[in-house]
C-alpha cells in the first residue's frame, strides 16, 4: 500500500502576508477608489487599511468580507494571491494515496 503524503497545516502566524497586502491595493486601485472612499463604504478606518496595504497589519476574516463588499468583488479575489503562493510551495497535485 502506497505511503500517504499529506502536507501540513500552515502556521497562520508565519504565512507572508506580502501576497495578501499587495492584492488589497491592487483591487483599490483597480476599483478606482482611494483609502477615504474604500474607508466610507466598509467602515474600516482608513489607517488600518493603509496598514493592511502595507503588510504592517493581518486583516481578520470579518475585515476581508467588509473589504471584498467595499470593493464590490468574491472574498476569493481578495485571498487568491494567498492560495497560489500556497500551491507553488506545497501542490495539492503531489498529493498521494
Amino acid at each position: 500500500m502506497p505511503s500517504e503524503k499529506v502536507s501540513p497545516v500552515p502556521n497562520p502566524d508565519t504565512i507572508d502576508i506580502t501576497a495578501l497586502a499587495v492584492e488589497i491595493q491592487k483591487q483599490r486601485v483597480t476599483a478606482g477608489l482611494t483609502l477615504d472612499q474604500l474607508a466610507e463604504r466598509t467602515g474600516i478606518p482608513r489607517n488600518t487599511i493603509h496598514r493592511y496595504e502595507n503588510g504592517k497589519l493581518n486583516p481578520t476574516a470579518k475585515a476581508l468580507l467588509r473589504l471584498a463588499i467595499g470593493l464590490e468583488i468574491n472574498i476569493s479575489e481578495l485571498v487568491k494571491p494567498l492560495c497560489q503562493r500556497r500551491a507553488k510551495i506545497d501542490p495539492v497535485a503531489s498529493v498521494e494515496f
